[in-house]
């Protein structure tokens, strides 16, 4: 277990420099995988006839439509599942910038075994439903297990060969006494969103690319370079403009 103590404004700070060299790129990879994979899921939805029943206040056909969702629900769980895949390959690129072994950004990157993937979008499907059901318990639970369990996806990318329980394990020792760092880390990226969201609401996918570096930077700091060595952190390029 690391008896390291997050600093919020060290992660931000690093996360900052490593946005400016690399976040702008990052930015229209995520705001292209979120334009497919949301794509996918509106495919055949009918939004003629649905515009047309509201305008109308049709609720008979508003009733219809709903029942002949089927189609239109699968491709949008295919979608999700794509966004979730997409993810680990972002994160992946992400953590090799972070490090240093990855000068710029390269869809490389997103080569990485089948069971890596498989792990991925299993801890996050177990990972949301475990944050679900604390938010609905009372919301505080749902938090304080996002913040203990925010170095899970993290870890499965950076240790292919480990298991999804194995992740959960090293997330929940190595965040242990972090809680509120990780809290306080949590609403600095909301105010980051909110600040992109003003900037005619594309800032935001920027906001989300500071967001996985402060996620990468985060994971190395409490990883601890003497437990691995893989896991020292490698400080940004000064980048002047």
């Amino acid at each position: 277990m690391s008896n390291i103590t997050l600093s919020i404004s060290d992660v931000t700070s690093k996360a900052w420099e490593l946005a400016k060299k690399h976040g702008l790129i990052l930015a229209v990879v995520i705001f292209a995988v979120g334009a497919i994979t949301q794509s996918i899921g509106l495919i055949g939805f009918p939004w003629g006839a649905y515009l047309g029943a509201i305008a109308e206040s049709d609720t008979d056909a508003l009733l219809a439509m709903a029942d002949s969702m089927g189609a239109t629900s699968a491709l949008s769980i295919v979608g999700g599942l794509l966004s979730i895949v997409a993810t680990a390959g972002i994160i992946n690129i992400v953590l090799k910038l972070t490090r240093g072994t990855m000068k710029s950004f390269d869809l490389e990157g997103f080569k990485m075994p089948f069971k890596t993937y498989a792990n991925f979008v299993g801890a996050t499907i177990i990972t949301t439903i475990i944050i679900c059901i604390g938010t609905i318990l009372c919301i505080i639970p749902g938090i304080f297990l996002a913040a203990r369990l925010s170095l899970v996806p993290a870890y499965l990318i950076d240790h292919p060969d480990a298991g999804v329980g194995e992740a959960f394990s090293h997330s929940w020792e190595h965040t242990k006494g972090n809680f509120w760092n990780l809290f306080g880390l949590g609403l600095v990226y909301v105010l980051f969103c909110i600040v992109g969201l003003l900037c005619c609401c594309v800032g935001v996918y920027f906001a989300q690319a500071i967001g996985y570096f402060m996620i990468t930077v985060t994971y190395f700091t409490l990883c601890g370079e003497e437990e691995t060595p893989e896991c020292a952190v490698v400080e940004a390029e000064e980048v002047h403009l």
